[in-house]
């Protein structure tokens, strides 16, 4: 399905769909209560004011903004995978999330790796993913301070 036909689809199937989803939750509401559109499903034409009230939930930019304070905190934190055929044309976003966080000591990735939604995690991925997860919850076990509470028993 391309982005036009499901906009349609879902201009006739109605609210709660996917894109909608978007605008309902990063939107200001209008007069009636529903969020706002931020681009109109039949001509494609993007509201600049909608846009402008999805800004703080661009991640790139409240990073790039506040990095001096941000960056401490998140240092070796930010691991980010993606397809490079995303589903919603995010790869863009995520090409500059990335050219941002190189030019910082962000300590952590962004990748782009071929696929989309079903095919991006490769088994070799997935092994990948396991492996680093494993691998930070036992470096967090191993620095964690000893309980203080005593031993329940059941």
């Amino acid at each position: 399905m391309t982005y036009p036909e499901m906009t349609r689809w879902e201009r006739v199937v109605g609210h709660g769909q996917q894109l909608g989803s978007f605008d309902a939750v990063f939107s200001p509401r209008g007069a009636d209560g529903r969020p706002l559109p931020v681009m109109d499903p039949l001509t494609g034409a993007i509201s600049p004011k909608v846009a402008e009230a999805w800004k703080p939930y661009d991640i790139r930019l409240v990073l790039q903004t506040n990095w001096a304070t941000l960056g401490p905190k998140l240092r070796g934190k930010i691991h980010v995978l993606m397809g490079d055929t995303d589903t919603f044309y995010l790869t863009r976003a995520t090409e500059l999330l990335r050219d941002f966080l190189v030019t910082t000591d962000f300590g952590g990735y962004v990748e782009i790796v071929p696929g989309d939604h079903g095919t991006a995690i490769t088994p070799a991925l997935r092994n990948r993913i396991e492996a680093e997860m494993a691998a930070q919850f036992a470096a967090f076990q191993r620095t964690r301070a000893p309980s203080r509470e005593p031993d329940r028993k059941p």
